[in-house]
Formats: structure tokens, C-alpha cells, sequence
């Protein structure tokens, strides 16, 4: 029996009751923001350099409002999402990853110290797209960005482990 279909049986005073384990999954976005220059933005976290913006996305919150959400908070920036492009599975650590296109529609503020968050990110920048490239240097990270630089009308699934990353299955649709 799959795991999260197994339960266990409680006994009171009034007859059995069945609980189920529902699995418990981090659910996570993030975007390829592009500018109208054609520039990548990325920001930079303490523990993984720079990166996509994005995150959880909080109970009650969907999908596209998390995303919003998150770049304004990480990067100062307002988007618009274009496109659905791919998703994940992180299996050691149960996170599901949705990843989009977006077009910024407003630039970074003024003072970009003003919306860095001392505890996560440590810088925000514009990068061409082979710049970005380069400096993304999170394995995992790097394998989204290529697929979303690269990618024209299809989605990728694919699930992986990390520690060392490996990829363990991709489907293109």
C-alpha cells in the first residue's frame, strides 16, 4: 500500500476511527523574469548565490499571487507571469517547484537596499542571459534557469534528488 494511503486505527468509546498520513509537501515558485532589454533578473541569497526569486507559497495562497509576491518582496520588482514552463520534484525533501516566464513591469527601486532582507537576500541585478548563466552556480538552479532560457512552447516534469543533484526521471510535454 502506497504510503500515504496507509492509516491507522484509533479505538474510544463511541467505535473505530480511521486517520489517514496525507503526505505533506513544500510547494514552491519561482520565475525567469526577463526586462524589455532582454535582461534576466536574479537575486542573491547567503546560501545559494544567485538564483531565480520566488518561494513557498503560503497556505491559503495561490500560485500566481505567491509568485507576485515573492519577486516584489526578493527583488523590488513587479511582473506579469507569461507562461507556465516547468516543475519539479525535490524527493529527499518533498518540494514541488512550478517555474514561469514573467515580464517585469516595474524596474528595481532607487535604493535596492531598501528591500533586501538581511536574513536571505543579499543582492539584486540584471544579468544577460549568458551572464546568468555564468553565475548561477546552484546545480540544481542551473538546471531550471538552462531549461527556461532554452525552452520555446513545451513543459518539462522532472523529479530529482539533491546531495549530489541527480536528475531521476524528465518527461517533456
Amino acid at each position: 500500500m502506497p504510503f500515504y494511503l496507509k492509516a491507522f486505527i484509533k479505538l474510544n468509546f463511541s467505535g473505530i476511527f480511521i486517520y489517514m498520513n496525507y503526505p505533506k509537501h513544500i510547494v514552491a515558485t519561482a520565475s525567469l523574469v526577463c526586462n524589455k532589454n532582454n535582461q534576466v533578473l536574479l537575486v542573491k541569497t547567503k546560501r545559494r548565490g544567485w538564483e531565480m526569486p520566488g518561494g513557498v507559497i503560503e497556505e491559503g495562497e495561490d500560485v500566481a499571487s505567491a509568485l507576485k509576491r515573492e519577486t516584489l518582496e526578493e527583488a523590488g520588482v513587479t511582473i506579469t507571469i507569461k507562461k507556465f514552463v516547468a516543475f519539479y520534484s525535490n524527493i529527499k525533501d518533498s518540494i514541488v517547484i512550478l517555474d514561469f516566464i514573467s515580464e517585469c513591469e516595474g524596474g528595481l527601486p532607487k535604493n535596492v537596499k531598501d528591500i533586501i532582507d538581511d536574513n536571505e537576500i543579499t543582492d539584486v541585478a540584471w544579468f544577460s542571459k549568458e551572464d546568468a548563466m555564468v553565475n548561477v552556480t546552484d546545480k540544481i538552479m542551473s538546471y531550471r534557469l538552462k531549461w527556461l532560457l532554452e525552452n520555446k512552447n513545451n513543459v518539462r516534469y522532472a523529479y530529482y534528488s539533491k546531495d549530489p543533484f541527480k536528475v531521476i526521471s524528465e518527461t517533456v510535454f
